[in-house]
């Protein structure tokens, strides 16, 4: 017979477990004089605490990083501001070199009967977590129809 209680072939009722097993203690219960076996941790403990936010809807950080986001680069707006810089012309042909290598189009002449997709070029400054630069990005989208 294993370990766990079966049913009675009549279907009356549950078999006895074997007298092997019917000796289980129960676990003593904790006292208060005991420490609990796992410490609530929080976020107040830890030191990790959200921005405050106003009621204004502004969000307050750290001097440092306000003054950083308002004294770096500004993120554009259009390819005519884009091309005259080098970091931004490095990320626009490192957008191009990986779409062509994941074979996501093929470039083909255009004819006056086909719908031709326009796209348009988004640029975006990406930083680590404490607002140093970390590379530029530029990204080509495909505009969307109405």
């Amino acid at each position: 017979m294993g370990p766990f209680p079966l049913a009675d072939p009549s279907g009356s009722s549950i078999a006895e477990l074997p007298a092997s097993h019917a000796a289980i203690e129960p676990m003593p219960p904790v006292t208060a004089d005991q420490p609990a076996p796992h410490p609530m941790v929080t976020r107040s403990r830890t030191g990790t605490l959200h921005p405050k936010i106003c009621t204004d809807g502004t969000v307050t950080y750290p001097l440092a990083r306000a003054l950083l986001a308002a004294i770096t680069d500004q993120e554009l707006t259009c390819f005519s501001q884009a091309q005259k810089h080098a970091e931004w012309r490095a990320a626009m042909t490192e957008e191009i070199n990986a779409l062509l290598k994941n074979n996501t189009w093929t470039l083909v002449p255009s004819t006056p009967s086909q719908n031709t997709v326009g796209c348009k070029w988004v640029f975006r400054i990406k930083r680590t977590s404490d607002g140093r630069l970390e590379r530029y990005k530029a990204r080509l989208v495909a505009k969307g129809f109405h």
